[in-house]
């Protein structure tokens, strides 16, 4: 399979497409590229999905947060725009200029362009959310412990961290029920890549299974549940001090 062709990086390729999308055009799609091999399409449309269009595992997470809320990265803000609507205080949290500028036209108030692990709050969360496999946005295994101590200086006394993964291991099942796991580095540990119109970026993304996950948490001081799991090895978890 061809490779993408090099072009300008551009860090809101994202951001771009949803902003695209808001503005009239249908056809919005992104170029993904994951670990230079596999290629597939992502539709800007499937970040303005109403609550009965997203996945049950969003849905039971939405239906879990309670008291005031950050929502990181929150994209085009269907998740805030649905807890907003429910009458949660909600601060809608991304590092996109595109996404926030989408986020405005979608009538979310409380936006806030910036890295979680720059971003400080004084009052504090008594939900944070992480959706769309938001839990690997530290781009390693190694550096997960880096976000959830992060996340839990967010936190209120009694919070919670509500996030989603999946565990990449089916990938590498031989047909015998083995797994050939590569040894270099964690399997769940992918760049991605993506290209829309002029527009190019690349960053790192890590993909946790659920027992490294529960023991990251527990080595941040986190007691770890999980409320739901899906057909296809992905699952939702809560920590909570």
């Amino acid at each position: 399979m061809a490779k993408m062709a090099k072009k300008k990086k551009y860090d809101d390729v994202l951001g771009t497409a949803m902003l695209d999308f808001a503005q009239g055009d249908q056809e919005a799609n992104i170029r993904l590229l994951i670990d230079g091999e596999e290629d597939d399409w992502m539709k800007a449309s499937r970040f303005f999905r109403t609550f009965d269009e997203m996945p049950v595992l969003e849905q039971i997470a939405l239906q879990n947060c309670q008291g005031r809320i950050l929502d990181v990265g929150a994209a085009a803000g269907c998740h805030s725009k649905w807890l907003t609507e429910k009458g949660f205080e909600v601060v809608s949290l991304d590092i996109s200029e595109g996404a926030c500028e989408v986020m405005k036209l979608q009538g979310i108030q409380n936006i806030v362009k910036e890295s979680i692990f720059e971003f400080e709050d004084q009052n504090g969360f008594d939900t944070i959310l992480m959706l769309m496999n938001g839990l690997g946005m530290s781009g390693k295994l190694s550096e997960t412990h880096l976000l959830l101590n992060k996340l839990k200086t967010l936190l209120k006394p009694g919070g919670q961290i509500i996030g989603d993964s999946s565990d990449l291991i089916y990938l590498f099942e031989d047909e015998d029920g083995s797994y050939l796991i590569p040894s270099e580095n964690y399997y769940g540990e992918v760049d991605f890549e993506l290209e829309y119109k002029s527009l190019y970026s690349k960053f790192p993304w890590v993909y946790i299974d659920e027992d490294n996950l529960r023991n990251i948490a527990q080595e941040c001081g986190l007691q770890a549940e999980t409320l739901g799991e899906g057909d296809h090895y992905e699952f939702l978890i809560r920590f909570s001090q």
